[in-house]
C-alpha cells in the first residue's frame, strides 16, 4: 500500500502483490507464539491466482491482522497527548506537530497539515485487505478449497470483527470519514457518521456470534473480544451523540449482556498484582550486570487480556515489522535510565494528574516514573514539556547494564519493541459492565480497587470516570472517555495553564479550551487526501 487509499485500490485492483496483501503468520493458526506474525512475503502472485485454497485464506488474514496491529501508534499512545494525563513531549528540537495536536492550534506551525496522516493510511490499508477477502468469500461458489468449512463464518467474523476496529478507530477520531465495504476505484466522500456506526454495529454483532469462542491467542479475534468492544463503542456513541441506542440496533441492556458473557468465562480476571500487567514495572533489578533482573510480568495470554494487538522481534522495515515502534517514542530523551530505556521522550506526564491518585495506590508508580526521584542524572537540555515526570508502562525496557533489552534478544531497537498493546482488559469490562447499570455493578467496581487495595466507593458517574482515569492511565482510553462525556467536559479537562521546560528554559503552556470546542473534539482530515480526492472530502470543523 503507498500513501492514499484511492492510488493504494487502483493499483492494487490492476495486479495485487501478495507480498503487501498476504503475510504468512508461523504459528498463527494454532497455538499462539512469539513467532505467531513473523512473515514471509509471496512474490508476484496475482489475485487471480490466489485465493484457491483455505491455507491461502488463512493467509490473508493474518495479513488483516498484520495490517490492524500496526495501528497501536495512536490508539495507544499519541491519543494520551491530548488529555490531562500527558503533554506532548519529544524533543526540544523536534518539530511542532505534535504540539499542534496537544493544542489544537494551527498558529504553532501552519505548515503541519498531515497530522494523522499516517493512522488514515494505515486504517484503509487495513479496510482494503479485509474488503478484498470478504469479497472473495462472498464471491466463493466452490473455488476455495476447504479442509475446515467450520473455518468459514469464523474468519468472516474474524474479518468483520478488524474492519469494525479500524473504522471505530477512524470515526472516533476524524467522526467524518469515507465509507468503503468493497474494493472500489471510486472517489467517495465522506459518510454520516450514522451509517459507519451502524457497520461497525453490523459487523460486531455478526462477530459475536461466528468469531472463535475458544481462546487460542489473546490476539486472535473471539466472540469475547467482540463483545467487549461492542460495549465500548456503544458507551462512546450513545454519549458523544447523546442517543438511547446504538444506531438503533444495540440497546445498553444488549451490550452490557455480552460484557455479562465475557465476566462469566473462567478464561478471564484481574492479574493479582497491578504492575506485573506491564513489562517495566514488573522488572526488579538485583545488580549491575545484563542478567542481574528479576521480571514477574504476567505475560502477553494472562488472564486479564481480552484482545492484543500483538508485536513480536521480528526482522523488517517500518512498513513492515510487527514490532511495537511507538514505544520508542516513550523512552527517555536523554538515555536509559535502567529499566527504563532509551527513546523520544513523548508523553511527560503533567504533575496535576501525578498528584491526583490517592494515597497508596500502587497504580501511580506502577504508570508514572518520577525521573527527579528516582534519578539524579537526568539531562533535560533537548526534552520538550519536560516536567520530571514520564509514563511507565509502555516504556522501553533497559537492563541493569543500560542495553537495550530488545537488542540483546536480537532485535532492532527503533522496529523491533515487542511488548503487545491491551486494547481491551477485564478491569475495562468491569467497569464498562458497573456503568452500564449491571446489578452486581457495586461488586464489579469494588474488584477493580480491591486488587489494588483501596476501598470500596460508591458507584457513580464521577467516581467510574475517576477510577477510570487512573486504572487505564495512558492506555488510549482517556480522551474518549472525556469525549463522550460532552466536548465541554473534554475541553475543562485538557485547557492548561502552566510552566513546563523546554530545554532547559520554562515556557508557560497555554491550551485553550474554545480551541478544542470550535473543533467538537475531533481532528483533522490529513489535507492530503483531501487534495488528492480534489475537494471531494471535506476538512473538518475548526482546522
Amino acid at each position: 500500500m503507498r500513501n492514499t487509499i484511492r492510488n493504494t485500490m487502483r493499483n492494487t485492483m490492476e495486479k495485487l502483490k501478495l507480498l503487501l496483501l498476504i503475510i504468512i503468520g508461523t504459528g498463527f493458526l494454532g497455538a499462539c507464539s512469539d513467532n505467531f506474525l513473523d512473515s514471509q512475503p509471496l512474490t508476484e502472485l496475482t489475485e487471480a491466482e490466489y485465493f484457491k485454497t483455505q491455507e491461502e485464506v488463512e493467509s490473508s488474514l493474518v495479513g488483516a491482522y498484520n495490517s490492524m496491529f500496526q495501528s497501536t501508534g495512536t490508539v495507544g499512545g499519541a491519543i494520551t497527548r491530548l488529555t490531562d494525563q500527558a503533554h506532548a513531549g519529544w524533543g526540544n528540537s523536534d518539530g511542532y506537530d505534535s504540539r499542534v495536536r496537544s493544542h489544537f492550534d494551527m498558529s504553532i506551525s501552519p505548515g503541519e497539515n498531515n497530522l494523522y496522516g499516517g493512522d488514515w493510511n494505515r486504517a484503509y490499508t487495513t479496510l482494503f485487505r479485509v474488503n478484498l477477502l470478504l469479497q472473495k468469500l462472498a464471491d466463493d461458489d466452490g473455488d476455495i478449497e476447504w479442509n475446515d468449512p467450520q473455518r468459514i463464518p469464523e474468519i468472516e467474523g474474524e474479518l468483520r470483527f478488524i474492519r469494525a476496529h479500524a473504522y471505530f478507530n477512524l470515526v472516533r477520531l476524524f467522526e467524518n470519514v469515507v465509507l468503503i465495504t468493497e474494493p472500489t476505484e471510486e472517489n467517495l466522500p465522506q459518510s454520516d457518521p450514522d451509517e459507519v456506526y451502524e457497520l461497525i454495529a453490523d459487523d460486531l454483532l455478526f462477530a459475536s456470534e461466528n468469531a472463535p469462542s475458544e481462546i487460542s491467542s489473546k490476539a486472535k479475534v473471539t466472540t469475547w473480544a467482540a463483545k467487549s468492544l461492542l460495549a465500548r463503542v456503544y458507551l462512546f456513541y450513545t454519549g458523544v451523540y447523546q442517543e438511547s441506542d446504538l444506531v438503533g440496533k444495540v440497546t445498553g441492556a444488549q451490550a452490557l449482556q455480552g460484557l455479562e458473557d465475557v465476566i462469566d468465562q473462567p478464561e478471564f480476571g484481574l492479574v493479582d498484582d497491578f504492575k506485573n500487567l506491564f513489562v517495566v514495572p514488573s522488572v526488579e533489578f538485583t545488580g549491575e550486570g545484563a542478567d542481574d533482573y528479576t521480571m514477574d510480568y504476567a505475560g502477553k495470554d494472562n488472564k486479564e487480556v481480552v484482545f492484543a494487538h500483538r508485536h513480536n522481534i521480528t526482522p523488517g522495515d517500518w512498513g513492515s515489522s510487527i514490532g511495537n515502534p511507538a514505544q520508542i517514542g516513550l523512552g527517555m530523551r536523554d538515555k536509559a535510565h535502567g529499566p527504563h530505556g532509551f527513546g523520544w521522550g513523548a508523553s511527560t506526564v503533567i504533575p496535576e494528574f501525578h498528584e491526583s491518585f490517592e494515597d497508596g495506590d500502587p497504580r501511580r508508580d506502577a504508570s508514572i516514573v518520577d525521573l527527579e526521584a528516582e534519578y539524579d542524572d537526568v539531562d533535560n537540555s533537548d526534552w520538550r514539556d519536560y516536567t520530571g515526570l514520564a509514563t511507565r508502562k509502555y516504556i522501553p525496557l533497559a537492563l541493569p547494564n543500560g542495553n537495550d533489552y530488545v537488542t540483546e534478544q536480537g532485535g532492532e531497537w527503533g522496529t523491533n519493541q515487542h511488548w503487545d498493546f491491551v486494547y481491551m482488559r477485564f478491569a475495562d469490562v468491569l467497569l464498562m459492565a458497573a456503568e452500564l447499570g449491571s446489578p452486581n455493578a457495586q461488586n464489579y467496581f469494588d474488584q477493580v480497587r480491591d486488587r489494588v487495595g483501596l476501598p470500596s466507593k460508591p458507584v457513580n458517574t464521577e467516581n467510574l470516570m475517576e477510577e477510570r482515569n487512573h486504572e487505564f492511565a495512558f492506555e488510549g482510553l482517556r480522551y474518549f472517555d472525556l469525549l463522550r462525556q460532552g466536548v465541554d467536559v473534554l475541553a475543562e479537562a485538557v485547557s492548561y495553564d502552566g510552566i513546563v521546560l523546554d530545554g532547559g528554559t520554562e515556557y508557560n503552556k497555554v491550551i485553550e479550551a474554545q480551541n478544542i470546542i470550535e473543533k467538537r473534539g475531533f481532528q483533522q482530515i490529513p489535507q492530503n487526501q483531501i487534495n488528492i480526492s480534489n475537494g471531494v472530502l471535506e476538512q473538518n470543523e475548526g482546522w
